[in-house]
């Protein structure tokens, strides 16, 4: 039957945990991608290859190679160009934007009509410290939507488990949504222009975290301002 790599023929192969596959399988693929080559189980007749290749690990590979577990001539056969993605704990200000997604798209398997994310329940998801990266942002989601049959996913949605984990900055981070620091009512009106939020942004070089320092407001406030404000962040 037809295997991947002719399947993908004309198009994309995406190669998952690519540094997870074992000695045997290293030699193999190193051989379509040197050779441009592979041949059909049970058969003898080897046929061309012809597709862009993809490969993801969170393995550190050179690591590996030291250690022998992986094949160098392999590591540099795939490595032609690398993007380095950091930990999800790394890019907090994605994190909104994957909640959104995440929200769209279970609102279409679930039947739910879920518009948004309390500030409480926001500020404990961009201080949580995300071991388990985006797997565990969407499963975490998931299982809030679940029991969410309203419009807003509060605390009370979510597992009580995720509460309770020690978050970044811990009691810090309650205290702050709580209670409001001095002044940030004042520093809200004259932040409500676009013009001006755009530019305490483009100074911090469009850093939530930073901006939010220099305004004495919270991340959740920011966040707000830009989809309010449709601001467009440069990426």
């Amino acid at each position: 039957r037809t295997g991947l790599f002719e399947a993908a023929r004309g198009g994309t192969l995406f190669l998952d945990e690519i540094g997870d596959i074992s000695a045997a399988m290293q030699a193999k693929l190193l051989r379509v991608l040197q050779e441009g080559e592979y041949v059909r189980v049970g058969e003898s007749k080897a046929r061309k290859s012809d597709a862009r290749i993809i490969a993801a690990t969170n393995q550190n590979l050179k690591k590996k190679i030291e250690e022998g577990s992986y094949r160098q001539d392999l590591y540099y056969r795939l490595n032609v160009f690398s993007i380095h993605l950091p930990p999800l704990r790394e890019r907090r200000e994605d994190i909104p934007l994957l909640i959104e997604y995440f929200i769209r798209e279970f609102n279409k398997s679930l039947n739910k009509n879920v518009e948004q994310v309390s500030d409480l329940a926001m500020e404990h998801l961009l201080d949580y410290h995300w071991q388990g990266n985006l797997r565990e942002l969407k499963n975490i989601i998931n299982g809030a939507m679940i029991l969410c049959h309203g419009d807003t996913l509060e605390p009370r949605h979510f597992h009580p488990d995720f509460f309770q984990q020690k978050t970044r900055t811990d009691v810090e981070t309650v205290s702050e949504t709580i209670v409001e620091p001095a002044g940030t009512s004042e520093r809200r009106t004259v932040m409500g222009d676009a013009v001006e939020m755009r530019e305490a942004l483009k100074r911090n070089l469009w850093n939530v975290s930073k901006t939010a320092r220099q305004l004495n407001v919270s991340r959740t406030y920011i966040y707000k301002k830009i989809k309010e404000l449709k601001i467009d962040i440069p990426r």
